[in-house]
């Protein structure tokens, strides 16, 4: 990180950091995350952080089918996938101290996270962190909303169907902001307006998503708000 300060009222500082963290069976998780908090005067404080993430994963759950042959797991099969994710975004906050009375404050946060599956496979014993993985040839496209898998090809084990977003993907974006005003009223005492907007969108495909064009979809997507009041006061001794 860096700091510049050009005088006891105003300062900035910018920071960075990246870390890895690998384990012996493949999954991973890297992360990038850079900032700045700049105090322009002793009234504004404002913060601006930017992040990426890109995670996988190798035992993610999908669900358990009832098979009498599946003796090794108690007559169930349990399916999983391997699983990458990749996310980014920013938070953006600002601060505002009107008088020692007074003061707003504004934060926003938008996030775009993408999510492939990859290798549908089952697990094979317990105690023990071994799959099978289903090859092509066991997985069948039945139509544009179900796949169907053999789990032991010519086999008696009976086939099996699962919606057909486990060899696909999806994508969920996130967009969180909110606007506080404090009034302090009487000393030790505070009134608290908030304001609260939450917005989600979810779509199941193969592509992924750019930052601007994630965002116009957030800004479609239906909003919740909260509004909020909340007083305190202080009685003295």
């Amino acid at each position: 990180g860096f700091r510049i300060r050009t005088d006891r009222r105003k300062s900035f500082n910018g920071y960075f950091g990246m870390s890895n963290r690998s384990a012996v069976d493949g999954e991973y998780d890297r992360s990038f995350r850079s900032g700045i908090n700049f105090r322009p005067n002793e009234q504004w404080k404002i913060e601006l952080d930017l992040f990426t993430n890109k995670e996988f994963d190798t035992d993610q759950f999908i669900t358990s089918i009832d098979d009498t042959l599946a003796i090794n797991t108690f007559h169930k099969r349990y399916i999983f996938a391997d699983i990458t994710n990749d996310s980014k975004g920013f938070s953006f906050e600002a601060n505002r101290i009107v008088s020692p009375q007074l003061s707003f404050q504004f934060f926003l946060k938008p996030e775009i996270s993408q999510y492939e599956y990859q290798d549908l496979k089952e697990f094979l014993e317990p105690k023990k962190y071994k799959f099978n993985y289903f090859s092509e040839d066991q997985i069948v496209q039945v139509d544009d909303e179900t796949i169907e898998i053999d789990p032991d090809r010519d086999g008696m084990a009976p086939s099996f169907q699962l919606s057909s977003d486990y060899v696909k993907g999806f994508n969920f974006l996130s967009l969180r902001s909110n606007f506080i005003i404090k009034w302090e009223y009487r000393p030790g005492s505070a009134m608290f307006l908030v304001w609260q907007q939450q917005r989600n969108h979810f779509e199941v495909t193969e592509f992924n998503v750019e930052l601007s064009s994630g965002i116009d979809k957030l800004m479609k997507s239906n909003a919740i708000n909260t509004i909020l009041l909340k007083v305190a006061y202080w009685f003295s001794s």
